[in-house]
């Protein structure tokens, strides 16, 4: 999506003008610049909304580093961001508008008038910038705010921030603020006070959270709602259909056919989709050979995969983000299975067996892994399954990278806004090491840089051509995000994976 279209899809008052970038957005009369009843996800009519989902062992509401869907449940109903990705668009909450100088490497915030803190106080431009400057310290969600300058940064006034980058960022609301810009009291998450509709009740992650609303916040048509960790997917499905719940996140293809009345199924489009592969680990043999990399990528049947595991809906995919969001890279090419170059360059490199470590983080995984043992075996590969608790996959993901081959989800962005995060030595997210050098580094950074839409979506297209021929990203399918909802959820917006029950935007 380039930048004028970017506007015109907040559908609020911004503008690309002369001197820089702009985004802009409308508040209510109040003040307030929230949304309630069934513009945001419920039915309008208050009552208890019981929300299943997968939650990590040990995951707080802490967003730089819940690893979950059902703790981002919990995130974005209790803080408000500056921006917030809703079904992968970039959508103002805190901010009335974002605006930039010619050269897109500082950026002024301007917070919308009445924001309140649930304890009552303000929301200033101070609590803004702590928060900001105490997400980018994360060692994963820091990584979307990398180009932040932290020192040179100020908050202006009560109510304006001035943000300086490293270096010039054009893309910096949708790819840096809207996947993290939550902001919290203070600058501190663990202080429980943000400006989001709910307040934490009680719970964690084990046992699930229960929230009750914001006395200081206009409300979102919910009186309570209740987040349960329900790992297993299939468990999910029925507790939607026997009524113990109002929302199942992630459902199997096959659970899902099982929903009936008085549930029924939601289905995402392209932006919320998940991406379902692999990591070849370039930081460890064999995968630190790029002809080994080459052979495993064509030795997975990625259709079989697809039609068999994910089904209708679903879609092969080329190793890189963004397929079907607006400007994934065109000069990408399908790869074809080759079963006896496969087979060659095994056996050249001296590989014969290999352990997978999967788990159904989200379904399919562990099925996909099942299907790749006979893949692997027609290419005289010996694949052994390591199969892992779901719910504790994520829990060590330093632990993950240091392994050769593991089972992974992505949830479907942009191609521009995933390269910088799945990439390079900033990218948090880069589990296959891929570019983790200072030339690869200066790539990224020239190509976020640029200012004109068309050069730098080719610069970002040559820079996928080249993750999906050398890099470690084995990425054999997309998925729409199948959900079980009932009256009482309504239709639910999501946000990165997780569905949205925060504040929107009038």
């Amino acid at each position: 999506m380039d930048r004028r279209g970017f506007l015109r899809l907040i559908a609020v008052t911004g503008a690309v003008t002369g001197a820089g970038l702009t985004l802009g957005a409308c508040a209510t009369e109040d003040g307030g610049g929230h949304g309630a009843g069934a513009g945001s996800g419920s039915n309008g009519e208050g009552g208890t909304v019981r929300v299943a989902a997968m939650v990590s062992p040990g995951d707080t509401l802490d967003p730089a580093a819940a690893t979950s869907p059902g703790t981002w449940v919990g995130i974005v109903a209790v803080y408000d961001s500056l921006v917030v990705l809703l079904d992968n668009e970039p959508v103002p909450q805190l901010a009335e508008s974002i605006t930039s100088n010619d050269e897109a490497d500082v950026w002024t915030v301007r917070l919308r008038p009445g924001a309140t803190f649930s304890d009552g106080s303000p929301v200033t431009a101070d609590d803004a910038l702590a928060s900001l400057v105490y997400t980018s310290a994360s060692p994963m969600a820091g990584s979307f705010l990398a180009p932040l300058d932290a020192d040179a940064s100020r908050a202006v006034d009560e109510h304006t921030l001035e943000l300086h980058l490293s270096a010039p960022r054009a893309d910096f609301v949708e790819a840096v603020l809207a996947p993290q810009s939550a902001v919290f009291k203070g600058g501190d998450p663990q202080t429980g006070v943000g400006s989001g509709p709910f307040v934490l009740e009680s719970g964690s992650a084990e046992d699930g959270w229960v929230f009750s609303p914001n006395p200081h916040h206009p409300g979102v048509g919910i009186d309570r709602l209740e987040v349960r960790s329900i790992p297993d997917p299939d468990a999910r499905a029925r507790a939607v259909v026997s009524g113990d719940v109002d929302y199942a996140n992630d459902l199997p293809v096959t659970a899902a056919r099982t929903v009936t009345d008085p549930a029924r199924i939601t289905e995402g489009g392209p932006a919320d989709s998940k991406a379902l592969g692999l990591i070849l680990n370039t930081r460890v043999a064999p995968f630190d050979d790029e002809n080994v990399r080459t052979a495993f990528k064509l030795l997975v049947d990625r259709e079989s995969l697809v039609g068999t595991v994910l089904g209708q809906g679903a879609v092969v995919g080329e190793d890189v983000l963004g397929k079907g969001i607006s400007n994934y890279p065109e000069d990408l090419s399908g790869v074809t299975r080759d079963v006896a170059r496969a087979r060659t360059l095994l056996e050249d490199a001296g590989v014969d067996e290999l352990t997978l470590v999967t788990s159904d983080v989200v379904p399919g995984l562990n099925d996909a892994a099942e299907l790749l043992v006979t893949q692997a075996r027609e290419a005289g590969l010996t694949l052994t399954l390591d199969r892992r608790d779901p719910a504790a996959y994520f829990a060590d993901i330093p632990g993950l990278m240091k392994l050769p081959l593991f089972s992974i989800y992505w949830v479907n962005r942009s191609t521009a806004t995933a390269l910088p995060f799945t990439t390079g030595t900033a990218g948090g997210f880069n589990l296959d090491g891929f570019g983790a050098d200072a030339r690869w580094d200066r790539r990224l950074a020239d190509a976020a840089a640029i200012t004109d839409d068309a050069e730098r979506q080719a610069a970002v297209s040559e820079l996928a051509v080249e993750v999906s021929e050398r890099g470690g990203q084995l990425i054999w399918g997309y998925q729409p995000f199948l959900n079980g909802t009932t009256d009482a959820a309504g239709d639910v917006p999501s946000s990165q994976s997780a569905p949205f029950f925060g504040s929107r935007p009038d």
